[in-house]
């Protein structure tokens, strides 16, 4: 009976290292694939390698106005670093996220390889992206994105985004008054100027999709498989930056289920309250979402062991 309870011990602090294996990193790659059909990973690209002694810099800013006119600096723009195995944008790795400093200008870096690195800007709240310039070795991808592909080690600068207020304002048009003609007499008074107000349509709010599935992780890699169940029972809720509930949703067990669209440009909170019976090492993820784009969040659980109570 002892030996068959220090086995259970052991099989049980085999899963607690996955798990904690699986949250560390998930802390890497709590990111946003670029392009349609995004898709947050919790592992990371196996083409991405580990910690070289070099760094890879990626500096740029973020400016408000037509495309190159950097004369205005846009501060407190999201701009974030992931990492990826292809061109199409994932599985990869999320470094970093920063916001632009007051110049505009912004800075991110990781000493991680990985074939494509993506540089991703989210939209502030009322602004919406215009275009990109890349700097050199970059390629813009669209108007939210740079990409380097095989970029060597060192710093890549002049990587801008440029943005613009969404929705416009009244133009007034005016109709000038008819000039009398010589020798033509004016009979009565002059028209006066008529003002017609000429309004640009406002443009409609920018959105996003996040989508949700709780899965039974049993290889324990962090990532959804075709032979693994999908679980019902999961509590999965979108919550803002101070944790507030915006939506919540309980898994059926046919996920992945998508919740109603929500603003782009902003930071969002998913969190999982696990299924009966299951546990795991990551019940949040922290989601900046971007315009048009669909994240979808997987929470890769395991069941949950319990020791026999053995008596003396």
């Amino acid at each position: 009976m002892k030996l068959h309870g220090e086995n259970l011990w052991q099989h049980r602090r085999g899963w607690m290292l996955v798990g904690l294996l699986v949250a560390f990193l998930a802390t890497l790659s709590l990111g946003v694939l670029p392009g349609n059909g995004i898709v947050l990973w919790a592992a990371p690209a196996s083409e991405c390698t580990g910690s070289l002694p070099n760094s890879f810099t990626f500096q740029g800013g973020v400016y408000e106005g037509g495309l190159g006119d950097t004369s205005t600096p846009l501060p407190s723009a999201v701009v974030q670093l992931y990492g990826s195995g292809s061109s199409s944008g994932g599985p990869g790795i999320w470094f970093q996220t920063t916001t632009s400093a007051t110049d505009g200008s912004y800075t991110l870096s990781t000493q991680v390889k990985c074939p494509y690195f993506n540089i991703l800007e989210v939209d502030p709240t009322g602004y919406v992206s215009i275009g990109a310039l890349a700097g050199s070795g970059g390629t813009v991808k669209n108007a939210n994105w740079i990409q380097f592909g095989n970029a060597a080690s060192g710093t890549y600068s002049g990587n801008n985004f440029f943005d613009v207020p969404a929705g416009g304002t009244a133009t007034p048009t005016v109709t000038p008054s008819p000039t009398s003609t010589p020798g033509t007499p004016t009979v009565g008074p002059s028209p006066t100027a008529s003002v017609t107000p000429s309004v640009t349509p406002t443009e409609p709010p920018a959105t996003g999709l996040i989508c949700v599935r709780a899965f039974d992780d049993r290889n324990g890699d962090g990532q959804w498989s075709a032979n693994e169940p999908v679980l019902p029972g999961a509590e999965i809720a979108v919550k803002d930056t101070s944790f507030a509930t915006l939506q919540s949703y309980t898994t059926t067990g046919n996920e992945p289920h998508c919740f109603a669209a929500l603003p782009a440009g902003v930071q969002y909170n998913v969190t999982e309250t696990d299924p009966v019976g299951y546990s795991s090492a990551l019940n949040l993820f922290v989601v900046p979402l971007m315009a048009d784009q669909v994240v979808a969040v997987d929470f890769p659980d395991v069941p949950q062991l319990f020791l026999p109570i053995v008596s003396r």
